[in-house]
């Protein structure tokens, strides 16, 4: 027991001590209300242990005090839950007292909420006495109307045999207000399930109620994926620099930088918007478990969506597995669509892998992205079988037949023939722009013409100091693009509908085959993740 705890603990006794022997000045009624308003101002502050002694006295004067019985149940029900995170009423009441919210902004109850840095990684979490038998679980979100406001996203995980958190096999809807928001997965066997949420970068969240539902079914044995992705992994640590602005600057996970949001910048991979990402400041330090099994990891490192003015920014990525360097890779700098690819092997008996973004001239604080981060499940320890993968490669070489193939060649040349216009629309304006005497303007389109012809991607979002010339003619690039993309991907959806259909069939005859198991699943992320093709 701490030194704070140890005193709360002092001081309540003595009040205790005090009240009692008062009691025969006191009547009965006088008595029960003194105690059940000491609780009732204990809960406030978060004193649980001082509440339930309190709310056990009145209790002791009054044996049939229906409220103070019921919170007295409600925290020694709820005194197994183990929080994680800073929150403005530490109260464990908050989390599960069984009562019904009228809406997100319900006053009645004592809500839940995070305290830490806006648009931070958060967690709390239930760390059950003994094993049991879940289902599912609901949240009823809290939105005050004021910083309190609904998270960026959340996902749930369970604890396992081996003590590490897996993400259930359910993903849960995006978080509304004003109801329940449920969830329901394969009932499992565990002593624990964690609540992660990111915050939304102008606000903090929390919630009124999160309840857990439990089975009389009995469980099957845990979905251990053959992809684990990071964004569904608590760090163990985080670390990112100090800005001497001011500005605070943090880990966020599927979240951009707050300023690049709030412009609209999306993250971009292969000239589409990414959705599974870590974002953090350079220099930044993250650190994850490796559970058992997982032999691989995999990412996309890059540079920022966007360049700001002036700043000689250059940095680099690394992996550390147990502490020790793994991978080290070349320089990156401020220029978007910057990036390489990270796919390592992990020593044998790898229990931790940290990514690392270190400067390589001592100058700070611009955007690093690990695009797409996961561990994978090595064929080491779960090798798939000939017959799996000679099915596997039938079905992608009936993917390909199909139109897959055909498809992308249609893109590839769509693509082709966009670049080629857009490449003469620029030498056009460029010829404009020399005969009209503008030289800065010319400068730039024949900037722009030599970068894209020699592959540089298009930046997602125009500089300010961009000529309006470019600008329209960017536009118009972006637009067909976009069209490009859009028919392309109606080309695939049916093609990928049958192949994911192909592959559910597969998945289903492989539950006494883990390592074939977990070889298909990889397959069917990589198509619902678009990831590339199979």
């Amino acid at each position: 027991m701490n030194t704070s705890l140890l005193l709360i603990t002092c001081l309540f006794a003595g009040v205790a001590l005090s009240s009692l022997s008062r009691a025969n000045a006191l009547t009965a009624d006088e008595q029960t209300n003194n105690f059940f308003a000491r609780g009732v101002a204990a809960e406030r502050r978060g004193e649980m242990d001082v509440a339930e002694r309190c709310y056990a006295l009145t209790v002791r004067a009054n044996p049939s005090h229906a409220e103070a019985l019921d919170r007295l149940k409600d925290l020694q029900e709820t005194r197994e839950s183990l929080l994680s995170g800073i929150f403005r009423h530490p109260s464990l009441n908050a989390i599960h007292h069984g009562k019904e919210p009228t809406s997100s902004r319900d006053t009645s109850i004592t809500p839940f909420i995070w305290k830490k840095e806006k648009g931070a990684f958060e967690s709390v979490q239930y760390d059950f006495s003994e094993p049991k038998v879940v289902d599912g679980c609901g949240v009823f979100w809290l939105q005050d109307g004021g910083t309190v406001k609904l998270p960026a996203f959340w996902k749930v995980l369970f604890l396992d045999d081996a003590g590490f958190w897996m993400p259930v096999d359910a993903t849960p809807a995006p978080p509304l207000a004003d109801g329940w928001n449920d969830v329901r997965f394969t009932p499992l066997l565990t002593k624990g399930l964690r609540l992660l949420v990111q915050l939304d970068w102008e606000s903090t969240a929390g919630f009124l109620e999160w309840k857990i539902s439990t089975s009389s079914v009995a469980p099957v044995a845990p979905h251990f994926p053959g992809e684990l992705w990071l964004d569904e992994q608590l760090p163990i640590s985080t670390k990112v620099p100090s800005s001497p602005t001011g500005n605070v600057l943090v880990y966020r996970v599927n979240r951009y930088h707050n300023d690049m949001e709030a412009k609209g910048t999306q993250i971009l991979l292969n000239g589409q918007p990414c959705s599974r990402y870590l974002f953090a400041h350079a220099e930044s330090e993250v650190k994850f478990h490796v559970p058992p099994g997982y032999t691989r990891f995999s990412a996309v490192a890059m540079g920022p969506q966007w360049v700001g003015k002036g700043g000689n920014y250059s940095w680099y990525h690394a992996v550390l597995a147990n502490d020790q360097p793994l991978f080290e890779g070349p320089s990156l700098t401020v220029s978007t669509g910057k990036r390489y690819s990270v796919d390592v092997e992990l020593p044998p008996g790898t229990e931790t892998i940290t990514l690392l973004t270190k400067t390589k001239n001592g100058i700070a604080y611009d955007h690093s992205i690990w695009a797409h981060p996961r561990l994978i499940a090595g064929s080491a320890t779960q090798p798939c079988s000939p017959e799996t993968e000679a099915r596997l490669a039938q079905l992608a070489d009936d993917f390909q037949a199909a139109g897959a193939g055909a498809a992308e060649a249609v893109y590839q040349d769509a693509m082709q023939d966009l670049k080629t216009k857009y490449l003469a629309a620029i030498n056009q304006a460029l010829s404009e722009a020399r005969q009209a005497g503008q030289a800065i303007v010319a400068t730039t389109l024949q900037e722009e013409g030599s970068k894209i012809s020699s592959g540089t991607e298009m930046p997602a979002e125009d500089d300010p100091q961009v000529p309006d010339s470019l600008k329209k003619l960017r536009g118009i690039y972006r637009a067909e693009a976009a069209k490009a993309a859009q028919a392309h991907a109606a080309s695939l959806k049916p093609l990928l509908d049958r192949y994911d259909a192909e592959l559910a069939a597969l998945e289903a005859t492989l539950a006494a085959l883990p390592g074939d198991l977990a070889t298909v699943q990889v397959a069917r992320q990589r198509i619902a993740g678009r990831s590339g093709n199979p």
